[in-house]
Parts: C-alpha cells; structure tokens; sequence
C-alpha cells in the first residue's frame, strides 16, 4: 500500500500498523493534506502526508526535527518521501505551527501560564490550528497571526454578555490565545 511505504520509509524500521485517516483536505489539481492517526511501535501517534502546500526550508526542516526530537515517535520527524515528494510530518512537527513542537511552554509561560505537565492535545487542523490544554488554562494556535488577532478580538467582543471562558492571554505575533478550561 503505498502510505504504509511512506510512512514506512519515515520510521527508520519501526512498525506502522493500524493507519485512520482523521482529516483530509484537497484542493484537486494543487494540493492535498491528509491526518493518519496511526500506531508506532504499538504506541499512538499522529502523522500528515501533504503534497503541494508548506514546503519548509532546509533550515525550518532541522529546526522542526531538532525540536521535535523527544516528542515525536521516529528519529526524523519531517522530510520528504516518494517520488512525486510527499512531506512526511510526525507530531508534533508541524511547519505551520512551530510551537508545538518546540516554544510553546515559553510562549505559556510569556502569557502568565504556569506550565509543568506537557499540554494536552485536544484538536488539529495540520498546518493551520491546534488546541491544547495546560493546567486550567486552553491555549489556542494558529498560524497566521491576523487568525489569532482575530480571535483576541472576537474573545474581547463577546466579554460582558457571552458566556465564554475568561480569556487569560495572547501574543498574536506568535498566533497563541489562551482561555480558562471549562468542564465538557
């Protein structure tokens, strides 16, 4: 099967079983993006082969493995496979969203967070959101920081008469909002 080869061909001999597909975006004739929630090793981890979107430097591809070298579940967590090239993207390495694998405890802690136990993935949209839960707190990433203005201005608007979580914090700049955890 040929995603078994590619995600093969980025594990450096580890076993790949069990590949769902959670999201999937396509743009037919330029681009596809594809979220595999596969097992390594047994393990639980979560994969995206993309084609004809983010194509990283060399320099934000080492940055990106370097940075997610503890965290990811294979040694390699982003290059290209195949032929036509598929990038390979392990979680937490995501060239839209860099914080998650490597800032995003600095950038907590830059919003007054307490940070400690590793956040919580709670949803991902590869390359262009993710949210995560740190202690009582919900931090949300985008990758464009007119998307996380946009939310701080949207969270602001609705102060006052919405219910909505307390906002605790944001650097658009880095695309981070931060809400108080509520229960459900």
């Amino acid at each position: 099967d040929g995603v078994q080869g590619l995600l093969a061909s980025s594990a450096a001999g580890r076993v790949i079983s069990g590949p769902e597909v959670r999201y999937l975006e396509l743009d037919p004739g330029r681009s596809l993006l594809v979220l595999w929630r596969v097992r390594v090793d047994g393990a639980p981890a979560q994969v995206v082969l993309s084609r004809g979107r983010m194509r990283p430097s060399g320099d934000a591809v080492r940055a990106l493995n370097s940075a997610a070298a503890d965290r990811a579940p294979v040694p390699v967590a982003l290059a290209e496979a195949g032929d036509p090239a598929v990038l390979v993207a392990w979680f937490p390495a995501d060239p839209g969203l860099p914080l998650l694998a490597s800032g995003l405890e600095a950038a907590a802690r830059g919003l007054g967070l307490r940070t400690g136990a590793p956040p919580e993935l709670l949803a991902w949209m590869p390359q262009q959101r993710a949210t995560l839960r740190l202690g009582d707190a919900v931090l949300k990433l985008y990758s464009q920081a007119a998307e996380a203005q946009a939310a701080v201005r949207a969270l602001e608007a609705c102060v006052g008469w919405l219910p909505t979580p307390a906002p605790l914090g944001a650097d658009p700049r880095l695309g981070i909002t931060a809400q108080l955890a509520v229960p459900g």
